[in-house]
């Protein structure tokens, strides 16, 4: 599936340099990446020491006519507990975002609506059980479709927004 990707979207948590390194390994120049909560946390703050160019608080891509935000998430917390899909759709509207992509809560989550929000899950470690997921978006033709693959059993969830 990444293989034929025109990007990659990582929303953070790398968790580790090596880990890091391997991803960045796999996909090179595709890979687009966010600092999670996890990397700037570690002890020896390797997103910073390695000078990373590829790690933003937050980013914008613009592919085919959109607006990608790609953001960790943990700034929309709500009490240090919850992501706020409110102030997720907020930051997409101020940012002028067709879809916004974003981690932090690593369970898999399509909002459909003017605005598309687009949780992968976690490939690593997700906290909905043993549902290891990874999201695609598709761009074609002024459509954007977004699909959560559990890749532990293949099944999908399929949306699309115009």
């Amino acid at each position: 599936m990444a293989d034929s990707a025109d990007k990659v979207y990582h929303a953070g948590d790398f968790d580790s340099r090596a880990d890091y390194l391997e991803v960045k390994r796999l996909f090179g120049k595709k890979l687009f990446a966010v600092s999670g909560n996890n990397d700037r946390s570690s002890p020896d703050n390797w997103p910073v020491s390695e000078g990373l160019k590829e790690f933003y608080v937050d980013t914008v891509i613009q592919q085919h006519n959109y607006r990608i935000g790609l953001i960790h998430g943990d700034q929309f917390d709500v009490n240090g507990s919850k992501v706020s899909i409110e102030n997720a759709k907020i930051y997409a509207s101020e940012k002028s975002l067709n879809a916004l992509i974003f981690g932090h809560i690593h369970y898999p989550l399509i909002v459909n609506g003017k605005r598309m929000l687009i949780c992968p899950g976690s490939p690593v470690g997700p906290r909905n059980g043993d549902n290891f997921t990874v999201a695609l978006l598709d761009i074609e033709r002024g459509i954007a479709r977004a699909e959560i693959i559990n890749y532990k059993n293949y099944n999908r969830q399929i949306s699309a927004i115009n």
